[in-house]
């Protein structure tokens, strides 16, 4: 339903229904005297709280619902009924409910006010006979007869709003409806029961007890919307405590992210999940992403690109959007709900965690004080991640050329061969050594011959590929880690590498220094798995290829 046509139509009928109401009360003011009791607007009031959410009494709403509209038949008739109904439309319409809400809404009133009011007449039907006699089996079989219609209707309305508000890509879990209709049935058992107290006991009833009943229906609306919130309150608790046990209980960035997808889908169901980080040198960066089967990823991050182009830059507000007139196919916007949250570590601000969905559907405003709850926790496991990572990164690296260390050397070299084993695949390891590299040291001293260090490390890191492991293994000696690379394939990065060492320049004094001639570099090849299946045999088939190379070429003498 296009929303502006939903709010015609809601306007329509309840200004229709507000002029009816006038007219009838100013030709026959005899007769709707119960518009000023005290029961009526009771009454009136409760079903306004119920439908604005002022009462989150959650899917108890249906129950009470139906039992302050069949209150309201019993004691002042079927006209008091569609009365307290028709004033939750211009409610509605004021909280600019999407279409469908107005239209599932506005059903279930009409429903609701149809079988509260059969209900109702049937039970009228045997008031005398059940004050007199007691209860009676056909009383009996009349309140079993519209109990089971009002638990089908009900029911029917409870899947229509599921289907119509499952996202596209998205099939109905038939394990929830069962669930609600379980308590749909309970509840209305509980409303049947509310009209059995009420016509055996309503011929008995004075003024003064009327308003007591209405009290203690108030009361017990009251007191099931306490309850609720407390067992809500209770539950999302128990949720935020499960999914910060998660969240903390990992130390990589990527698992941070995965549990924080998997903790904010425990409250809500998102389509799209992102976690953008902040450099130190202010600079925002997208880090991970999470998005559901059948949503293109290129148009989720576009849409985000604008969002946070349009928000200038991340900042340490939580904002929540609503886009309440969009419906899955219309619409600038591919998501209907959004939520950006912030992570920081005291005035600190590291970066931004946030999640969006196809539907529509608000989030409620408890809801939002229990993500601001858990981004604080996301806060906590992403700087933690980030500084162990940094440490972790810092212990694995040597600290003059920046290339991974002997000790990381070996666990990468160790866990290629493992994983090559697995997928059959081969692994190939370069031992590099330079010749005459002391001459640099003795000719310029240990800073010059630091520098030199640094550009051929440099020189490699170049070469090599991203999937590669450029260590320094000790001294002026370096090895490369090539995964799913041959022999051959090996000899031809080796030989770029031995070309780029060759054309090394530094500075000295100011001036550029060319150390051709001065320093070359020998390099040797093992490949798993027929030069070895260890890393001990492949560094050693290695080291000795590295060797022969250098007395071919009599480097080896003068190697000191």
């Amino acid at each position: 339903m296009d929303p502006k046509v939903s709010k015609t139509y809601a306007w329509t009928v309840g200004a229709a229904g507000g002029l009816l109401l006038v007219v009838v009360v100013l030709s026959h003011p005899g007769e709707y005297r119960f518009l000023a009791t005290s029961s009526f607007i009771l009454f009136f009031l409760l079903e306004i709280a119920l439908t604005i959410g002022a009462i989150p009494v959650g899917k108890f709403h249906v129950s009470l619902d139906f039992s302050i509209v069949l209150a309201t038949y019993m004691i002042h008739g079927f006209v008091a009924a569609c009365l307290v109904n028709l004033a939750v439309i211009p409610t509605l319409i004021l909280r600019k409910r999407p279409a469908r809400i107005i239209a599932m809404d506005v059903g279930t009133l009409l429903s609701s006010t149809v079988i509260a009011g059969s209900f109702a007449s049937a039970l009228n039907g045997h008031i005398e006979e059940t004050a007199t006699q007691g209860l009676t089996l056909s009383f009996m079989r009349e309140v079993a007869v519209f109990t089971v219609v009002s638990y089908l209707v009900n029911t029917a309305l409870i899947v229509f709003y599921a289907l119509i508000s499952a996202r596209p890509h998205e099939n109905v879990k038939s394990r929830d409806l069962i669930h609600t209709s379980a308590l749909n049935a309970v509840c209305m058992v509980l409303g049947a029961l509310l009209g059995i107290v009420i016509a055996v006991n309503l011929p008995q009833w004075d003024n003064v007890e009327i308003y007591l009943f209405s009290v203690s229906l108030g009361g017990l609306v009251f007191l099931t919307a306490i309850l609720g919130r407390m067992a809500r309150t209770q539950a999302d608790l128990a949720r935020l405590y499960e999914a910060a046990s998660g969240i903390n209980s990992v130390m990589r960035l990527e698992d941070v992210f995965a549990e924080s997808c998997e903790a904010v889908s425990q409250l809500d169901k998102w389509d799209f999940c992102w976690l953008t980080l902040r450099d130190p040198d202010g600079e925002v960066r997208v880090f991970k992403i999470k998005i559901v089967p059948g949503l293109p990823e290129k148009e989720a991050l576009e849409w985000l690109e604008e969002m946070q182009g349009r928000r200038k830059a991340v900042d340490a507000r939580m904002r929540y959007y609503w886009n309440k007139e969009r419906c899955p196919s219309e619409g600038p916007s591919p998501f209907g709900a959004a939520l950006f949250m912030p992570l920081t570590r005291g005035d600190r601000l590291i970066g931004e965690f946030g999640v969006a969905r196809v539907s529509s559907e608000e989030i409620e405003a408890d809801s939002l004080r229990l993500y601001a709850l858990l981004s604080a926790q996301i806060s906590l496991a992403v700087d933690n991640a980030t500084q162990w990572e940094r440490v972790t990164e810092l212990a694995a690296r040597d600290p003059l050329t920046g290339l991974y260390n002997y000790r990381e050397f070996c666990s990468r070299l160790a866990w290629a061969i493992e994983k090559a084993k697995l997928s059959g695949s081969k692994v190939s390891l370069i031992f590099i050594d330079l010749d005459h590299f002391r001459r640099v040291n003795n000719l310029y001293g240990h800073i010059v011959g630091d520098e030199a260090l640094k550009e051929i490390a440099d020189s490699i890191r170049q070469t090599v590929r991203d999937t590669d492991y450029a260590c320094r293994y000790g001294g002026d000696e370096f090895t490369i880690i090539l995964p799913s690379a041959g022999k051959d394939g090996a000899r031809k990065v080796a030989e770029r590498i031995m070309r780029n060492i060759a054309e090394t320049r530094i500075s000295y004094k100011g001036e550029p220094l060319d150390l051709t001639g001065v320093v070359s570099a020998s390099s040797g090849i093992a490949t798993f798995p027929e030069d070895g299946e260890t890393p001990e045999e492949l560094v050693n088939k290695a080291d000795l290829a590295m060797y022969s190379v250098k007395r071919e070429s009599g480097e080896s003498s003068e190697k000191e």
